[in-house]
């Protein structure tokens, strides 16, 4: 299962590390975006959440562009593809993705 969502948002993009750095400031508020889920040995009891030690949020935060003409058809062309990629199960279970269009109106 997959949960997604979009925010169309007015104005000039932040940078990418202003972006991150919101990210950065409010990951703690969600402990689950740092967790992975690991089997318990010998399949002896359901799967857990554990912390990922090697944590990194560049790992799971992704700026790209949204292809011309930058409309809503293209927004949702994006993000079928980006809905589409399989989450990688050695790292949490999160991902996002900022996307920028200077075609937009």
């Amino acid at each position: 299962m997959a949960i997604s969502s979009v925010a169309v948002l007015e104005g000039p993009p932040p940078t990418h590390e202003e972006f991150m750095a919101a990210m950065r400031e409010r990951l703690p508020l969600v402990p689950r975006y740092r967790q992975k889920v690991r089997q318990v040995p010998f399949d002896l009891g359901r799967p857990v959440w554990v912390d990922d030690p090697h944590f990194d949020l560049t790992h799971h935060v992704r700026r790209t562009a949204l292809p011309a003409p930058g409309d809503d058809a293209a927004l949702s062309r994006l993000m079928a593809r980006v809905m589409s990629q399989r989450l990688d199960r050695d790292h949490p279970a999160a991902a996002g993705a900022a996307a920028a269009s200077a075609g937009r109106a």
